[in-house]
């Protein structure tokens, strides 16, 4: 890697790790959690999370908007003339689409614990607004026919989103923020005990309910390979000696772990 990619990544790090550790993006995060409080444990909330689909519903619904806006622009520098109209309805098309990725982002902005990582995905949500707002003024400036105009909009959009992108690549992959399959019922009624069969959870002795390690990783939405993991660094107790060849965790201690955000 040479010396100019090695300084590009370190600020697009810097970047990031100064987002994490400035406080004054809070005013964002307390926005935003105001905005969102009754979306997080709703059945809509649910619904755009994912659930239903045992994965993240917010990366697939990006692609939708991106690849309007980013067709538009290939249209502005391919088609000349010929393309207008269609690039025109492109932008729009890909206003309409961010609709229900950005109602996606939010549900998942809830489940979010960890204060720096709500920072970044704060600061990613504000920018995908501007990049929505680019767009909408090249949408405008299209339909009057002010075609140079709209271009310059879309290119400042499309350069935003392209920083945006990287905060959401960020959230994804080094924070682990929408990974992990989904259960295709809520979480919540797993912790409580009200749901789950006799056949993956058991009490010991004392009385406290156990759970396989199946069952644990779909309460914290992750594999079993990471619960397992999780027991060998301790944050898990192995339990239910005699029960068979198969671990058992405590319910309580796998919703506490939930609780801190695995």
């Amino acid at each position: 890697m040479n010396d100019q990619a090695m300084s590009g990544r370190a600020m697009l790090a810097a970047v990031k790790e100064r987002i994490e550790d400035e406080e004054r993006w809070d005013v964002l995060v307390d926005l935003l959690d105001e905005r969102t409080k009754a979306l997080g444990p709703s059945s809509i909330g649910r619904t755009l999370r994912g659930e239903w689909l045992g994965h993240a519903l917010h990366p697939l619904l990006t692609d939708l908007p991106l690849g309007c806006w980013l067709g538009a622009g290939l249209l502005d520098l391919t088609a000349n003339r010929r393309g207008r109209s269609a690039a025109r309805r492109l932008v729009g098309l890909g206003l309409i689409a961010a609709v229900p990725a950005v109602a996606a982002g939010l549900a998942e902005y809830t489940e979010i614990e960890d204060r720096s990582v709500r920072r970044v995905a704060a600061v990613h949500a504000a920018g995908n607004s501007l990049v929505a707002l680019c767009y909408h003024g090249s949408w405008l400036a299209r339909r009057r026919d002010h075609h140079a105009r709209g271009v310059v909009w879309g290119l400042a959009g499309g350069g935003l989103a392209w920083g945006t992108g990287y905060l959401g690549g960020h959230l994804s992959f080094a924070r682990g923020i929408g990974q992990g399959e989904r259960p295709a019922v809520s979480t919540d009624s797993s912790i409580d005990g009200s749901s789950g069969s006799s056949t993956d959870s058991a009490t010991d002795g004392s009385g406290e309910q156990l759970i396989t390690v199946a069952t644990a990783a779909d309460i914290l939405e992750t594999r079993v390979e990471a619960v397992r993991e999780m027991i060998d660094r301790g944050l898990l107790t192995p339990m239910g000696e005699g029960m068979g060849d198969e671990m058992h965790v405590a319910r309580a201690e796998v919703a506490s772990v939930r609780l801190m955000g695995g």
